[in-house]
């Protein structure tokens, strides 16, 4: 199983402290997208989309912080608690708002 995690890994990675492109271009591509986002909904109340964008974006940092260190692998509960509260947050900015 541990084999099949480092082929994973192996990858999407070349050095554990170096993360390759995948994960990082996704990232870029939502920071993007978020900033194209913002300039419709300026001067409106629903920014939703950029929530969104924003907690993908701390969803995708999650995911590459558990995958390249494996020493502290507690730090992507983080991530993932940010990611979470920002989902909920657009889920409020959409139904209730």
């Amino acid at each position: 199983m541990n084999s099949i995690m480092k082929n994973i890994i192996s990858l999407f990675f070349e050095k554990a402290e170096h993360p390759v492109k995948p994960l990082m271009y996704a990232q870029i591509t939502v920071w993007i997208g978020m900033g194209i986002a913002s300039f419709p909904v300026l001067y409106t109340s629903r920014f939703y989309w950029m929530y969104l964008m924003l907690g993908t974006s701390f969803l995708l940092n999650g995911i590459e912080n558990y995958l390249v260190k494996e020493t502290n692998r507690r730090g992507y509960l983080i991530w993932f608690i940010c990611a979470l509260l920002f989902y909920l947050i657009a889920a409020e900015d959409y139904f209730f708002i």
